[in-house]
């Protein structure tokens, strides 16, 4: 998630998303129905070049799970992907 994008800020589009997650785990509970559950979080990492500890508290705060500052190495993001991979 880019933290910085022009018309919604990653921060922003974090928390709605971990929004709409909440939302939907919710109404599944909720129902009766033979839907699969919405149990299931997205992983999010950001990829930003804002490198303040205040930034990234903020990032986390809004549903972030991880957080990489540019500019990244292939190295960083495959040992990233194969976390996520592993769980």
């Amino acid at each position: 998630m880019d933290l910085s994008m022009p018309r919604k800020n990653g921060f922003e589009a974090s928390e709605e998303i971990r929004k709409i997650e909440r939302s939907r785990r919710r109404h599944s509970q909720a129902s009766d129905s033979l839907e699969a559950p919405h149990d299931a979080r997205s992983k999010i990492f950001a990829l930003t070049g804002l490198a303040s500890i205040e930034d990234k508290r903020k990032a986390f705060a809004v549903g972030v799970d991880g957080y990489l500052i540019k500019p990244v190495s292939l190295k960083t993001l495959a040992s990233v992907f194969q976390r996520l991979k592993n769980g």
